[in-house]
């Protein structure tokens, strides 16, 4: 095994469940920390690692909160982003030494709704935005020193988004916005954020997996 660690953040299951698998039947040495309950938190658990050898984070903390602007709160827009974007700044500067001396590797997750205007949308889509800006403004503090980037997702099958795909409804009209008429898979989306973690050229990249759905229309039948 590798002297150094790949740290991924949250999701017991999904994304970062998946990264755990591939990175281990690689013969890499994985740390993989996640809340049991709510009343954990994860940069608590964070700082009991304080001390490890990490080279590559992979962030796969989020949300899927989709209501009105009138049913979302403040609170709610506020939760989405700590979720999303302010654990990951204190973790970052919790092993940013570690990571630059190691030339290591940042990578979030966000969303096309960061691209696109979805509705009911407004708290996830203002959250991975912010994300984004993050990357960019991050990549060039570290630039030489630590590459920074995101992986921009359409609907993946995930625990996370398990609401949408149990009601036949909203899985349906999901799946209508998809020009490829088939949902991204998580094999590319692990396999795509292994490369970009590897690749010393890539830095302050949004990368788009997402069947097209951002960039064209789904073909309509004559």
């Amino acid at each position: 095994m590798s002297t150094y660690k790949n740290l991924i953040v949250g999701s017991p299951s999904g994304i970062g469940l998946a990264l755990k698998n591939k990175l281990i039947s690689e013969n890499e040495d994985v740390i993989h920390i996640f809340r049991n309950s709510e009343e954990e938190d994860i940069f608590d658990i964070a700082k009991e690692r304080k001390d490890e050898k990490i080279k590559n984070i992979y962030f796969c903390l989020g949300t899927i909160t989709l209501k009105s602007v009138l049913s979302t709160t403040s609170n709610q827009l506020l939760e989405d982003y700590k979720v999303n974007l302010v654990y990951a700044h204190e973790i970052i500067k919790l092993f940013l030494r570690e990571l630059i001396k190691n030339d290591g590797s940042v990578i979030f997750y966000s969303s096309v709704a960061a691209k696109m205007g979805l509705s009911f949308h407004s708290s996830i889509a203002s959250s991975k935005s912010a994300i984004e800006g993050y990357v960019k403004s991050l990549s060039a503090e570290l630039a030489g020193k630590t590459r920074v980037n995101a992986i921009r997702l359409s609907l993946l099958d995930t625990p996370l988004s398990k609401f949408i795909f149990d009601n036949d409804k909203s899985r349906e009209i999901s799946l209508n916005m998809q020009p490829t008429n088939s949902f991204i898979n998580m094999e590319d989306v692990v396999s795509m954020s292994l490369e970009i973690a590897g690749n010393k050229s890539i830095t302050g990249q949004i990368i788009t997996i997402d069947g097209g759905m951002s960039s064209m229309f789904k073909k309509q039948k004559l």
